[in-house]
């Protein structure tokens, strides 16, 4: 069936379906992921956990009241290497973290929205890791780990 439907479209039909066949394989493979990252606060500062190792070289984590506008925490293009568990700091802290934003204090309202952007652009095809974590209403911990999915853990990347 399939084969004649191809003889009807010609050379031109078949060559449109190998190519929206490579580029459809090829996009699935650079899907943007949810679930990469996780969240807690430590005092004013909020740390992200990165769940997948990455080679960033851009950064974006932006916040957002619950009816305002998204306001940067960080945006930098920036060589990261990060291994899975690398955690990114934002605001004053005295967790050990190789990469940092001090002079910065987020608003860890319940509510707010933190969105998070990892680019690489060092390869052939840009890749990203992106994610959005809503805080709940009973705000966000100091002792365990949000991702994405609501889901709270003792451990970010488990």
């Amino acid at each position: 069936m399939i084969s004649a439907d191809l003889r009807r479209f010609g050379r031109p039909g078949l060559v449109t379906v190998v190519m929206l066949s490579i580029v459809l394989g090829v996009t699935a493979c650079d899907q943007i992921e949810q679930d990469r990252f996780a969240i807690r606060a430590d005092g004013e500062a909020l740390l992200i956990a990165v769940c997948e190792p990455f080679r960033s070289d851009a950064i974006n984590i932006e916040e957002r009241a619950s009816a305002g506008e998204w306001i940067e925490l960080w945006v930098e293009d920036a060589a990261m290497p990060l291994s899975s568990g690398s955690v990114l700091s934002i605001g004053p802290t005295d967790f050990p973290s190789a990469f940092s934003k001090a002079e910065v204090v987020p608003d860890l309202s319940p509510g707010n929205t933190i969105s998070i952007l990892l680019s690489s652009r060092g390869s052939a095809q840009e890749s990203s890791l992106t994610s959005s974590i809503t805080i709940g209403e009973q705000g966000l911990s100091e002792d365990q780990w949000l991702s994405s999915d609501k889901s709270v853990k003792e451990e970010p990347c488990a």
